[in-house]
């Protein structure tokens, strides 16, 4: 069985890096996946670890009731010190593939490349996958992971790592017309006045900034972005439409109203070209995944989801964490094996890796992350 011969035109290195910018880039919230603690969602490369690994992740504690202690006081025995933390996420193997039957006739009848094209669909496959992941597990999305192909098994959603349902500290429901809040995700469901809008997006900011307000135990770092330190609001396009709708809970219109006045191109504005903008420091962004109809995140009733609801997040710095396994680390996180044998060109493309939202287990909250619910048209 022939092999890849190292530097030549069949060689990994390029087909595999063409892959890895499809399934790494393609997705936007993978812009904010990085190694640095302020990143959205922190990597961890663990090049020691096998599939079915399960890694530990430590977190320091801040102590807000400690005080100075004055010269005097008593130190030897009465020292102060650090508390910790943990979460730890499951790193699982996983796998997609490809195949051009035929492959040097074909591509003499084609003015495109067969193989490329297959490797792109894998690349895109990939991005789609991982997407899901981020996704299932950020929106705290119980529900429908269950019904995941494979047996029922929460596999090929959940980032190999089961799904959490979130504390009610970080959940934030839309408000109604009358300004009052519902109660659960049903209330939600029920109440076509429920949308997203600005004011929703004025209430994550106060959850996440102040303990007063239900984080009690950590208050939600900005993360990362292009555009500086901010916050991110991943919605869907229904969500994005609410958001800028003439609802007068709205200030979208009147702040590009605002914007325009003072000589900004019309062209290149969010109201001419919307597929996300800048609000009191928090990135809004239109991620289409959310709105996905194989499988729907929705508000929820216990673990069953909840018709006419659908689901947005506001993300800080660490509110999801990758871990990358052996043989996929330093930002090769996909592994790449082609060979062919006659007229047949086969590939496959795979990783060892899980995702997870930050839960350190000893307090069960979700560390950096809110889950916000509001009204679909759709049921």
């Amino acid at each position: 069985m022939p092999g890849v011969v190292p530097g030549g035109r069949d060689d990994l290195v390029t087909r595999q890096a063409g892959l890895i910018l499809a399934a790494e880039l393609e997705r936007p919230l993978m812009m904010f996946a990085g190694t640095e603690p302020d990143d959205a969602f922190l990597i961890h490369e663990r090049a020691d670890s096998d599939r079915g690994t399960v890694s530990r992740v430590e977190f320091r504690v801040p102590d807000y009731t400690s005080t100075p202690k004055p010269l005097d006081g008593t130190l030897i025995g009465d020292e102060a010190q650090a508390s910790y933390e943990y979460d730890q996420i499951r790193i699982d193997g996983h796998k997609f593939d490809g195949k051009v039957p035929n492959a040097v006739i074909d591509q003499n009848v084609v003015n495109w490349s067969l193989v490329d094209g297959e490797i792109d669909r894998v690349g895109e496959l990939w991005a789609i996958n991982w997407e899901r992941w981020m996704l299932h597990q950020m929106a705290g999305n119980v529900a429908v992971t269950a019904t995941a192909p494979g047996s029922g098994s929460t596999f090929p959603l959940s980032g190999s790592n089961s799904v959490t349902a979130y504390d009610s500290a970080h959940i934030v429901r839309a408000r109604k017309s009358d300004d009052t809040v519902p109660a659960t995700d049903t209330l939600v469901g029920a109440d076509s006045t429920c949308l997203e809008t600005t004011e929703t997006i004025d209430r994550c900011l106060l959850v996440a900034r102040s303990r007063k307000y239900g984080v009690n135990k950590y208050p939600i770092a900005r993360c990362r972005t292009p555009w500086g330190k901010k916050y991110i609001y991943a919605t869907g396009p229904e969500g994005l439409s609410q958001i800028t709708s003439n609802d007068p809970r709205n200030l979208f219109i009147p702040l590009q109203e605002a914007t325009l006045a003072g000589g900004a191109d019309y062209d290149e504005s969010a109201v001419a070209n919307l597929t996300g903008f800048i609000y009191k420091g928090v990135v809004i962004l239109e991620i289409n995944g959310l709105d996905d109809p194989e499988y729907p995140i929705k508000g929820l009733n216990s673990t069953t989801a909840v018709a006419n609801t659908k689901v947005s997040l506001f993300l800080g710095a660490c509110s999801g964490q990758w871990m990358f396994g052996k043989g996929f680390t330093d930002g090769d996180h996909i592994g790449f094996v082609e060979e062919k044998i006659k007229r047949m060109y086969m590939f496959d493309a795979d990783t060892n890796a899980g995702f997870k939202r930050t839960i350190p287990i000893d307090t069960a909250q979700t560390f950096g992350s809110l889950r916000v619910v509001s009204y679909s048209e759709v049921a």
